[in-house]
């Protein structure tokens, strides 16, 4: 996600008018709609209706609008920081599950917090990335950091990675509308017992399914399942359930929550107690000096 994306989606949201919002961002109509329509075909749903005379926020839109502001202060917030004790800056690149807020925002504190610890200021950098090639690059020290579901990178494998616990992403589902699930403000895994969970087989998602697994064996069940092979997380918003399925998810997912927020045939439910733990993957030998400092702060 290209985070100008959003900036001019916040924006356009305020003025409602593509040729004003332009003229404020001082770039063409033309580049503001195809960055806008991007957005929307990334999201999976349709940020705003537009007519000949008016331009309007969708129900999306306006769910969005609060998670785009907060995405957008919380990059601000770690610009402002970057920007501040210039020598002592020190850039990382960061990939992995950087859709969740709550993963972002766990960053910006970490990164703060290290400043006012040693009075050395951290700029990140994101890269998009993918399981399958992500290891590789940490590996050949492009990128320093990998935020991602706890057992992506098995210990076991050829190169092994280094981690350590970074936060954690509380669970979601999605049901259908008829799904008796789909009136309540929270559930918990026990309430699921007698659900179909959606299991997706693409790439990259088998270490958040052995995560849904252990909470239902926590809860004292074993999940039914339906095999469901995807490519990327963008493909779920053409997921379709049956009345007595669900779907678990990250609730501060970002992207995720607005694929469903955008199907009026399915509802999304908190789960109490249960979430996804996210580690930080990376290769201490490939760290530069200043960057094994902040491990071992995060480890402290």
């Amino acid at each position: 996600m290209n985070i100008s994306y959003f900036a001019e989606f916040v924006a356009l949201s305020e003025s409602l008018n593509f040729s004003v919002t332009a003229g404020q961002l001082n770039i063409s109509q033309p580049a503001l709609s195809n960055h806008i329509q991007a957005l929307e075909e990334e999201l999976g749903v349709r940020l705003f209706e537009r007519t000949r005379r008016s331009v309007a926020l969708t129900k999306e839109g306006r769910l969005l609008l609060a998670d785009a502001r907060n995405l957008l202060e919380q990059y601000a917030d770690m610009h402002r920081f970057s920007q501040k004790n210039l020598a002592d800056n020190c850039i990382f690149t960061v990939s992995g599950w950087l859709e969740s807020p709550i993963v972002m925002s766990q960053l910006a504190t970490s990164v703060r917090r290290f400043h006012d610890a040693s009075g050395v200021q951290l700029k990140m950098m994101s890269v998009q990335g993918y399981a399958t090639n992500m290891a590789e690059e940490l590996n050949s020290g492009k990128i320093d950091f990998i935020a991602a579901h706890r057992g992506t990178f098995p210990a076991e494998s050829n190169e092994p990675l280094d981690c350590l616990p970074f936060c954690t992403d509380c669970f979601a589902i999605a049901v259908t509308s008829e799904n008796p699930m789909a009136g309540k403000g929270e559930t918990t895994m026990e309430d699921l017992a007698q659900l179909t969970f959606i299991h997706l087989t693409g790439p990259g998602f088998e270490a958040g399914w052995n995560q849904v697994v252990a909470a239902c064996e926590e809860a004292d069940f074993t999940p039914r399942e339906r095999p469901v092979f995807m490519e990327s997380a963008t493909e779920t918003s053409m997921l379709d359930l049956a009345d007595n399925e669900c779907f678990v998810f990250s609730f501060g997912g970002l992207a995720n929550g607005m694929f469903f927020a955008g199907r009026p045939d399915l509802a999304v439910v908190p789960v109490r107690g249960a979430s996804f733990k996210v580690d930080l993957f990376y290769k201490e030998a490939n760290l530069h000096p200043t960057l094994r400092q902040f491990v071992e702060f995060l480890k402290g």
